[in-house]
């Protein structure tokens, strides 16, 4: 879904670091520090948690980042990836 492209994308954008971020932002054209964005995309999730439960309707989301198995992630990356 559109949603979960974005949440993906997002994530990378954020738990990036220097060019990988840098890149990420302008082509997403992310304005927020990465804590605003983390908190819109938790407000958005309860929302349509809300929602869902107001029209007894049932919504899953699933999102997963896959990176190349030769590219070793840094733990950093990892950790905040994570969250």
């Amino acid at each position: 879904s559109p949603y979960s492209l974005s949440i993906s994308l997002m994530t990378a954008s954020l738990c990036g670091r220097g060019t990988t971020q840098e890149e990420l932002a302008s082509v997403l054209a992310v304005k927020l520090r990465e804590e605003k964005a983390i908190a819109a995309f938790q407000k958005t999730n309860e929302q349509l948690r809300s929602a869902s439960k107001k029209t007894d309707s049932r919504l899953t989301l699933a999102t997963a980042l896959w990176s190349e198995s030769r590219f070793k992630l840094l733990r950093a990356y990892d950790q905040r990836v994570s969250k």
